[in-house]
């Protein structure tokens, strides 16, 4: 039971496990892929993505074919090499964003589990949205996204919009230079929960049906659309969910972010 720790072609250290259980969160590439993600972006892998300017496209490694895309050279996120633990990150300045096409995956309406890496220093706004701006401010707007802002590493704002309102836990947590965010809807169990490297930032009451939206899936901007609380940060990984997540398998996908970033 080993791990085979290799190189990639820009140097990132590659993961790959021999022997172990799928749940075990060794660090493992295939622990997100036997949960059967919705969707998963991984900026520290070179194969999967394509760059121009800065990125032009990042491939969905959960075989759902969720490609991220910018046409535009001005809007597209830039890689920093070996930003932690010797992985690179992709920067979003403010400007930058990547939009995936409409899919079933992507329209969740009863229950999600979310988990992304990010740098916290300067992190703020949007990390990711699916649908639109109704009109009118935030309610009614898209049909959910997800937002993190952070004053000097702490937390100021953590919260998901479901459709219908702001689900926002306790403020103040203190966030690590490099930290692994999640998030954990269960409809049945009336409640959305937030998480930091593992630790509880409180749970919201939520029961509602998400709304459904046909628009694209967008990573770094509020809106596919209308491009509002663009994102002003790094962004390691994003491993999307369509469903509540075990207590096991989401301590399997936390073991596997901390042990791969280093965190």
């Amino acid at each position: 039971m080993s791990y085979n720790i290799g190189t990639s072609t820009s140097g990132n250290a590659a993961f790959n496990i021999g022997q172990r259980s799928p749940l075990d969160g060794g660090g493992g590439g295939e622990v997100p892929l036997s949960l059967n993600p919705a969707a998963w972006w991984d900026f520290s892998d070179s194969s999967t993505i394509t760059i121009a300017t800065g990125v032009s496209q990042i491939n969905d490694k959960s075989g759902n074919s969720n490609t991220a895309t910018q046409g535009t050279g001005s809007r597209q996120p830039s890689i920093i090499s070996a930003a932690q633990n010797g992985l690179d990150v992709a920067r979003f300045n403010g400007v930058d964003n990547l939009q995936v096409s409409n899919s079933s995956e992507l329209q969740i309406t009863d229950n999600a589990t979310f988990f992304i890496t990010v740098v916290s220093s300067g992190f703020n706004r949007c990390i990711f949205s699916k649908g639109n701006k109704a009109g009118g401010g935030d309610p009614g707007a898209p049909n959910y996204f997800l937002e993190l802002n952070l004053t000097g590493g702490v937390a100021n704002d953590f919260s998901l919009f479901d459709g219908t309102d702001f689900r926002i836990p306790g403020t103040g947590y203190t966030f690590t230079t490099f930290s692994n965010i999640d998030m954990v809807w269960s409809k049945s169990v009336g409640n959305v929960e937030f998480f930091a490297n593992g630790s509880s930032l409180g749970a919201v009451s939520t029961s509602v049906t998400w709304k459904v939206s046909t628009d694209n899936f967008a990573i770094g901007v509020q809106g596919a659309n209308d491009l509002s609380n663009p994102l002003n940060g790094d962004i390691g990984e994003i491993v999307l969910f369509n469903r509540t997540l075990s207590t096991s398998e989401q301590s399997a996908m936390r073991n596997y972010l901390s042990n791969k970033w280093g965190t």
